[in-house]
C-alpha cells in the first residue's frame, strides 16, 4: 500500500476523501492490488485497485493509477449521494457507512444499517 500512498492522498484532497477510506477501499478489495492479474479480478469484470466494474462503468487510466483511483473516488461519492437520497432519515455516518458498502454491492442492496457489510463480497460472519 506504501507506494501508492502519495497517489491516494493526492486524490483524497482533491475529492475531499480521507485517504484512509480510499485505502480502506484498496485493501478490501485487492489487498493493495495482491489479488490481480494484469489489473484484472478472478473474473476479468473489476479493474484495478479499487475494482471498477466494467459491467458498469468504463475504466479509466491504468489499473495503478491517479486516473483510476480518481475515478472510483468518485464513483464511491457518487454511491454516498444516492444512499443519502434513498434513506434521507438515515444520519450522515449511517450514509456515509452505507455508501462504502454500496460501492461494493450496490445501492440496491442496502436495505439497513444494521450489518451493513452483509451481501458485500469478502464479508465474513462473526
Amino acid at each position: 500500500m506504501e507506494k501508492y500512498k502519495s497517489i491516494i492522498t493526492n486524490v483524497g484532497r482533491a475529492k475531499k476523501m480521507d485517504p484512509a477510506v480510499i485505502a480502506g477501499i484498496i485493501s478490501r478489495e485487492t489487498r493493495a492490488g495482491n489479488l490481480l492479474k494484469n489489473g484484472r479480478d478472478s473474473t476479468g469484470n473489476g479493474f484495478g485497485l479499487m475494482q471498477v466494474d466494467k459491467r458498469y462503468h468504463t475504466p479509466a487510466g491504468a489499473w495503478d493509477s491517479e486516473q483510476h483511483i480518481t475515478q472510483a473516488t468518485e464513483i464511491l461519492i457518487g454511491f454516498i449521494k444516492e444512499i443519502k437520497a434513498k434513506l434521507s432519515q438515515w444520519t450522515p455516518e449511517q450514509c456515509f457507512k452505507s455508501g462504502i458498502a454500496a460501492y461494493n454491492k450496490g445501492v440496491s442492496r442496502v436495505t439497513a444499517h444494521e450489518n451493513i457489510d452483509v451481501k458485500t463480497s469478502h464479508f465474513v460472519f462473526q
